[in-house]
């Protein structure tokens, strides 16, 4: 069963009773169960700390498909997770889908951000080897989903080779910083080459970035800038009977005051893995570095954010104990660079000098399921 197909697009409609009579139905369920902790007082991700918890990369959803017709389909997932500690579902995407070639389909609805290589089943954690993705390069974009519509378009060659081209138009909602902004006008535009056990994608998006709520004082049209955003993203994978290589690099750049909210970053990662029968051993180099914005404030930002700068190398070892059930164990080594401050966490200040602490260590333990 190809299950990276299965998860990549599924939907929601109908009941339980429909489900057991319409072969046209596929529902499909995953099961990340995770316990972090850090070497040191503080918080990484917001939610790993000095003490064991669940509550950063737990996750339980389904996909649904639903084929209605010859060219309409829809797609769902729902998804709980633990990031909130409530575990209260929500539609992750949920869309419809016309067919409108052999090769080409047209989508709308809350649909998948495709940024990078695995955006396609990234709640999916049986179906890549980390138990965290690399935050160096996936953490620069905050958004996942979006409301709009995309075309896709698949050209084949040879036995098994194909080119697939992405372009989609939409907005979403993103929180930074206690502020909560609206991207729109957002354009996107993905290639992927897909040849046998290679796969190589380039990708852009450029949303226009404007405020929509402030948690203080200060009225909305004091900081709405209204400004675009850019992200530009490439990626390579090659996954043989012997090795697996995963590597992305990312680049954000934001106009004018924007970057005082939303500072310019660069990340990078590559990811070496070696099959040795149930067991996959790998390790993960990574960096992330941004600029420190040095111009003129927006109205009610009293300074700006901090750019997220770290290196990190991460030892990972997975056993697949069924085809459905897969075992990770992770240690992510953080070193911080440049004194720009504590990378993807925060150091407590009350127990440690600020400064003071330039590494630390993020171990996890996760089982995936897939069922």
């Amino acid at each position: 069963m190809n299950f990276k197909n299965i998860f990549a697009c599924v939907l929601l409609t109908g009941s339980l009773p429909a489900f057991a009579a319409d072969n046209n139905l596929e529902i499909n369920s995953f099961l990340t169960v995770a316990a972090s902790m850090m070497s040191e007082e503080g918080r990484y991700l917001d939610k790993v700390t000095e003490h064991l918890s669940l509550e950063n990369d737990s996750v339980y959803g389904f996909n649904i498909r639903k084929k209605i017709n010859d060219k309409v389909s829809g797609a769902a997932q729902l998804l709980a997770s633990s990031n909130d500690s409530t575990f209260d579902i929500e539609a992750e995407w949920a869309y419809l889908s016309y067919k409108l070639s052999e090769s080409s389909s047209f989508r709308v609805g809350k649909l998948n951000m495709t940024t990078f290589l695995i955006s396609d089943y990234i709640n999916v954690g049986y179906l890549y080897p980390w138990i965290r993705t690399p935050v160096e390069v996936y953490e620069n974009n905050p958004l996942q989903n979006f409301l709009g519509a995309e075309w896709l378009h698949i050209t084949r060659f040879g036995k098994s080779g194909k080119f697939t081209t992405q372009v989609s138009i939409g907005s979403a909602q993103v929180e930074k910083n206690d502020l909560v902004f609206r991207a729109t006008e957002g354009l996107g535009l993905n290639f992927q080459l897909d040849v046998p056990n290679v796969s190589v994608r380039l990708g852009a998006m450029s949303p226009t970035i404007q405020l929509e709520d402030h948690s203080g004082a200060v009225p909305v049209d004091a900081v709405d800038l209204d400004d675009r955003g850019y992200m530009y993203t490439a990626g390579i994978r090659v996954n043989t009977k012997t090795f697996v290589l995963y590597s992305e690099a990312v680049m954000t750049d934001t106009e004018d005051q924007t970057q005082a909210i939303f500072p310019n970053q660069k990340g990078a990662y590559v990811t070496l893995g070696y099959k040795m029968g149930k067991f996959l051993p790998h390790i993960t180099f990574a960096s992330a570095e941004g600029d420190v914005y040095l111009g003129a404030l927006p109205a009610g930002i009293p300074q700006p954010a901090a750019p997220k700068t770290q290196d990190s190398v991460t030892y990972g070892l997975r056993y697949n104990i069924e085809n459905s059930i897969a075992l990770k164990f992770e240690y992510q080594m953080i070193e911080l660079t440049d004194s720009k401050g504590d990378g993807y966490g925060v150091i407590d200040a009350n127990t440690a000098t600020p400064g003071s602490v330039d590494s630390y260590g993020v171990a996890t333990l996760a089982m995936d399921f897939i069922f």
